[in-house]
């Protein structure tokens, strides 16, 4: 039985292989950073935004109990005794509703805002003399 030598080829087929993995790796790299980025319709991508605020009244007193919910979902809280609340939102995008019995509710987009401070105004509709 006779072996051969085998011979390398020509050229430096060591950094062919080299600058073939690297294009392999950036590539899955690419792949996974596309694949694990949250892109809304306009290609942007919408971090959550922590959002903090008071609730007050027409007088500025502080309001407790208000509800504060994310719009088109059962997420929300409410405010302390002080009148201040913090939520979380999904996006830039979301807004926020805020409600409390004698008051009118108001809707708020909440856009690149981290602080939203809120005077809701009587809702007197409801009430008779």
């Amino acid at each position: 039985m006779q072996f051969k030598h085998l011979s390398k080829p020509p050229g430096n087929s060591r950094s062919l292989l080299t600058i073939s993995m690297l294009r392999i790796i950036k590539l899955a790299m690419l792949m996974l950073f596309f694949t694990c980025t949250q892109v809304n319709a306009n290609g942007i991508s919408n971090p959550p935004i922590q959002v903090r605020g008071k609730i007050t009244n027409q007088k500025g007193e502080a309001v407790q109990n208000v509800s504060v919910l994310i719009a088109g979902s059962q997420v929300g809280t409410t405010t302390d005794n002080e009148g201040r609340y913090s939520i979380t939102v999904p996006s830039n995008t979301a807004s926020l509703v805020i409600s409390s019995v004698g008051f009118k509710t108001i809707t708020v987009k909440v856009g690149s805002q981290t602080e939203i401070n809120v005077s809701l105004d009587d809702d007197v509709s409801g009430l008779n003399d």
